[in-house]
Parts: structure tokens; C-alpha cells; sequence
């Protein structure tokens, strides 16, 4: 993997922690499961359950940059897909277990497919070498 996709895998993986920091900061008002979390900005919403969500899968995204693990990284972006499945499903109903809104939805989609973007880049599937652009 090339530095400049193992930055932006971290870049992305970092946002995704402070707004998880973020969100459980802000949800310590409300109990561990509301259905209706608190906005974190005017993005997204979280209860503590659905910051600690966050907070977790990008720990494990970072993680698995640190330690060169593509799987750990991989886990992570499904982790989070599955965390945007959830919300889709929940989202304006009870029970809504992460508390977001369709805001909230996005964002873990955001995540997940960044994650897997830059995890598996289409180049490294085909076996060519990211780090040489072909002109064509």
C-alpha cells in the first residue's frame, strides 16, 4: 500500500474517532440506548451507544493501519456498513438503537466506503502499481 492511501485510510479513521469522542462527550445526557441521540454539530446524531460504535470500529481501522493489517482495516469499513444498515433500518422508528438520524446514516456509509476505497483501491485488485499512474 502506497503512504499517501495509508494517510488518507488514517485521515478518514481519525475523523471518524473525534466524532465519535465527540458524540459520546455531547450524548452524556441522555441514557445509553435513546432513540433519539444528541446532534453532534449539525451532521449527525448519537447516543452513547452509537458513539461508542464509532469510537470502537475506528480504533480497529486505526489499528489495523498501524500495524499494516488490511483485514483489520477491511473489518472495520464493514463494521461500519453494517452500522449504516442499521441506522437505515432504525432511523425515525423505535427502536433506534445507535440514536441517529439519516444524517447519521450517511456518515457510517461515508466511512465504511472510505475505509474499503482505500483499503482495496481498484489498482491493487488488478495488480498494477498504484504508484505509477499510466497516461492514456
Amino acid at each position: 500500500m502506497t503512504s499517501r492511501l495509508l494517510r488518507a485510510r488514517k485521515f478518514v479513521a481519525g475523523v471518524a474517532l473525534v466524532s465519535g469522542i465527540v458524540g459520546f462527550v455531547l450524548a452524556s445526557g441522555v441514557s445509553f440506548t435513546a432513540s433519539r441521540g444528541v446532534l453532534v454539530g449539525s451532521l449527525m446524531s448519537f447516543n452513547r451507544l452509537g458513539a461508542m460504535v464509532t469510537i470502537v470500529l475506528s480504533l480497529a481501522a486505526l489499528a489495523g493501519c498501524l500495524s499494516g493489517s488490511d483485514l483489520l482495516a477491511a473489518a472495520a469499513g464493514g463494521g461500519f456498513l453494517a452500522a449504516a444498515l442499521l441506522q437505515l433500518v432504525q432511523a425515525g422508528s423505535e427502536p433506534n438503537f445507535l440514536g441517529g438520524r439519516p444524517s447519521t446514516f450517511s456518515f457510517f456509509l461515508m466511512i465504511g466506503i472510505g475505509l474499503l476505497a482505500l483499503t482495496y483501491p481498484p489498482d491493487a485488485l488488478e495488480g498494477t502499481d498504484p504508484k505509477r499512474p499510466e497516461c492514456s
